[in-house]
């Protein structure tokens, strides 16, 4: 088990500050608020919706995130004095053995990867996400590199290099040269 603190945006935030602020962050992931409820949104999912965006000739700086959907849905649920426990731990701390096994445990019930909960008293708001996975953590609180190709304009496509099927050619059928940033 492990965790990773992830920037939260409002689901107003268009995909490319989101993909801006992940570079700010060195981040792979931004965690998404909608009426108080928190989703968590990855690079790859956000450079799909991008080319979904650039596919209906829409401006991918039009699209919001709240429209962008995580490959899978993790539904999980606290009881409030635990979760009042865990937010009274520092987020430079990590959490007790006993929190640990009752996350483990509520992963195993409700057959979720990972649990997101708001940092109090944050400038810019925060998120711990929890996760089962040491891994994923890892992932997470990395670094994504970001690749555009020099289509034909309006059409740049975005992936993670991860999405890349042919190095340095875009996915798309005008097979245009790709530009890669690590963000």
């Amino acid at each position: 088990m492990d965790e990773v603190q992830l920037d939260i945006v409002s689901s107003d935030a268009t995909l490319p500050d989101c993909l801006d602020l992940m570079k700010r962050a060195k981040r792979r992931a931004v965690v998404v608020e909608h009426d108080r409820e928190l989703t968590l949104i990855t690079a790859e999912a956000i450079t799909k919706a991008m080319n979904r965006a650039v596919d209906q000739k829409l401006d991918p700086a039009q699209v919001t995130v709240g429209t962008v959907r995580p490959p899978s849905s993790s539904r999980w649920h606290l009881a409030p004095d635990f979760l009042a426990t865990v937010m009274k731990v520092p987020a430079h701390l990590r959490l007790d053995t006993s929190a640990r096994s009752q996350f483990r445990l509520m992963f195993d019930e409700q057959d979720s990867r990972h649990a997101l909960i708001r940092m109090p008293d944050q400038v810019q708001p925060k998120a711990r996400v929890i996760t089962s996975s040491e891994r994923f953590a890892q992932s997470l609180g990395s670094s994504v590199t970001i690749c555009r190709c020099a289509g034909p304009s309006p059409e740049v496509h975005t992936f993670t290099r991860d999405q890349v099927e042919e190095e340095g050619v875009c996915n798309y059928p005008h097979r245009a040269s790709l530009t890669c940033d690590e963000i």
